[in-house]
C-alpha cells in the first residue's frame, strides 16, 4: 500500500501528460482552421461558377434583343448555344427542360408616335411590339452535370412599326 502512495505522490509523467494535452489542443485548432479554409474555398468556387452562368444568361439576353423584329413569329424563336468551357445558354426559364420561345405580349402605342407627330406622316399610326425575353445560362461539368445556372428576364419593345 505504501508503494502505491509513493507512485501517485511523485511528479513523474506529469510533463508528458501536459505536453500531450497541449498537442491535442493545437491539433484541434489547426484542424478547425483547415476545415474553415476549405469551406471558404468551396464558397468562392461556387460564387465564381454562378457569376459565369449569370454572364452566359446575359449573353442570351443580348441574343434575344438582337433577334427582335416586326414579325413576332421570327422574333420569338427559341435558341440554344454552347459557349465553350462548360458554359451554355438557352431561351426560356431555368425550370424548363428544353428551350422555349420568347413571349409576344402584344402591341402598344407610345406617345409621340401617332398621326403626324414627330415620325412623318402615316395615316394608320405606329405601334411597338412588346416581348418578354427569358434566357438561362448554365455551367456544366464534362460529364453533363449542371453545377450552376442563372436566369435573366427582360421586357423589351420593338418599334416603331407602321400599322
Amino acid at each position: 500500500m505504501v508503494k502505491i502512495r509513493e507512485n501517485f505522490s511523485n511528479d513523474r509523467g506529469l510533463t508528458l501528460l501536459v505536453v500531450l494535452l497541449v498537442m491535442a489542443i493545437l491539433l484541434s485548432v489547426i484542424g478547425a482552421g483547415l476545415l474553415f479554409s476549405g469551406i471558404n474555398t468551396k464558397m468562392t468556387a461556387n460564387y465564381n461558377l454562378g457569376t459565369k452562368a449569370f454572364y452566359a444568361a446575359n449573353t442570351g439576353l443580348s441574343v434575344g434583343v438582337g433577334q427582335l423584329g416586326p414579325d413576332p413569329a421570327t422574333a420569338t424563336t427559341a435558341f440554344t448555344w454552347t459557349l465553350g468551357n462548360g458554359l451554355a445558354v438557352r431561351s426560356g426559364h431555368r425550370t424548363d427542360s428544353a428551350p422555349q420561345p420568347f413571349q409576344f405580349k402584344g402591341t402598344v402605342t407610345e406617345p409621340g408616335f401617332s398621326l403626324n407627330v414627330g415620325t412623318g406622316y402615316n395615316a394608320s399610326g405606329y405601334v411597338f411590339n412588346q416581348y418578354q425575353i427569358n434566357a438561362t445560362g448554365t455551367y456544366n461539368t464534362l460529364w453533363g452535370l449542371e453545377v450552376a445556372g442563372r436566369e435573366v428576364e427582360a421586357q423589351a419593345k420593338y418599334g416603331p412599326i407602321s400599322r
